[in-house]
């Protein structure tokens, strides 16, 4: 899982009363979809706030779901070992190396920035990737680190069996200084709550009201810090 976001599925003809209702009205799913689809995209595009510009890799890019909205002033270079998901991410156009995160194929002081999304909880030794980023990136450069908060994820942190190491705030801040990065920051990642459902039709609305929620109801971590040397 990539992050915490809902999955978007189109509207679809049913037997529901409002889906009934809904198609009474000529073009109002299709408005509606249209709406639900720019919501997404706002939230996958904040994905990418922490980085200002230049080449960015993204560890564990899955099948580049995130990538697809990457800003015009960011090179984004997806990291993958899943064949499968290589090549679906390729045939969308988008720059995928298979290569492992733990031995990336670029020189000392090479990128901008590194993105590692909901990555580390399924790593043994997690140090073993930061250090690597933190070899590949150029002097300020940053690093983002996303992650389930076991303190208030910690219900369903192991429903997923691929998860084997849960992350605190404090274990993140920790694992950052002995992985060498500096000015670290770790807060609460922007949530997706389902009862803000009815406002996916303003759909800057609903991000905005979401960002203000999210030091409350997020269930997810993200660190970001800086390699100074």
């Amino acid at each position: 899982m990539k992050e915490f976001i809902e999955p978007y599925t189109p509207y679809t003809k049913g037997t529901g009363l409002i889906k009934r209702i809904l198609g009474l009205i000529p073009g109002l799913s299709n408005w509606i979809d249209k709406k639900a689809q720019e919501y997404y995209t706002l939230k996958k595009c904040r994905h990418w706030s922490s980085f200002s510009n230049g080449t960015v890799l993204d560890l564990g890019c899955g099948y580049g779901q995130f990538m697809e909205c990457t800003p015009s002033n960011i090179k984004v270079i997806g990291i993958n070992l899943n064949q499968e998901e290589i090549a679906t991410a390729r045939k969308k156009g988008l720059t995928i190396i298979k290569a492992d995160c733990r031995k990336l194929p670029f020189s000392k002081n090479s990128v901008h920035g590194v993105n590692c999304s909901h990555l580390v909880e399924h790593i043994i030794e997690p140090m073993d990737i930061l250090k690597e980023a933190k070899r590949v990136l150029k002097p300020g450069g940053i690093v983002v680190v996303r992650t389930p908060d076991l303190i208030r994820h910690f219900k369903h942190f192991y429903d997923d069996p691929s998860h084997i190491n849960p992350f605190t705030k404090k274990k993140m801040e920790k694992v950052l200084v002995y992985s060498g990065f500096s000015n670290i920051r770790v807060t609460y990642g922007t949530c997706t709550l389902n009862w803000l459902k009815p406002f996916t039709i303003f759909p800057k609305l609903r991000v905005a009201l979401e960002e203000l929620a999210s030091p409350v109801f997020s269930h997810e971590l993200i660190a970001v810090a800086e390699k100074l040397d």
